[in-house]
């Protein structure tokens, strides 16, 4: 392919992944580049067990595992309306929360309020893939306020 074009920029996004499969290390790198990609300021890839109410895996950018991800497993994880509304969506659906959480539901949440606002997060774009019952997985982008994430794609 050639250097610079969409489908070149598209490969790397396949290769850091496929690297970061091959070796664990890489996978909050290979996070970052495809959130970047994809105008994103933060993503995360989780697995959660319904079986346990946890997660069995979890990898997310450099930034949100610095400065959000002790919060988010130890309190705000289990008040996420975005992963719980993920799994009353068909698997593979794009979902962006601001179709399902608007400005109302946003100013009396306490997981927007305490959690993802004071940490310039708003609006997020996920899928879940399917898996077998207890597992469910989740892909998530999410940008800063005043940036809806459909505008970005």
């Amino acid at each position: 392919l050639f250097p610079g074009s969409e489908h070149a920029k598209h490969d790397d996004l396949v290769e850091n992944i496929y690297a970061a499969v091959d070796n664990g290390d890489e996978w909050s790198a290979a996070i970052t580049r495809l959130t970047q990609h994809c105008g994103g300021d933060y993503g995360r890839i989780m697995i959660w067990n319904d079986a346990v109410g946890n997660f069995d895996f979890y990898v997310s950018s450099d930034d949100f595992r610095r400065q959000m991800w002790s919060d988010y497993l130890s309190y705000y994880g289990a008040l996420d309306p975005r992963r719980m509304g993920l799994l009353t969506q068909p698997p593979n659906q794009v979902y962006s929360c601001h179709e399902f959480y608007d400005d109302t539901y946003v100013s009396r949440s306490e997981y927007y309020q305490d959690f993802l606002l004071p940490n310039g997060q708003r609006y997020a774009m996920g899928t879940c893939l399917p898996l077998e019952w207890p597992l469910h997985a989740f892909v998530w982008h999410t940008c800063a306020p005043g940036v809806e994430i459909g505008q970005l794609w």
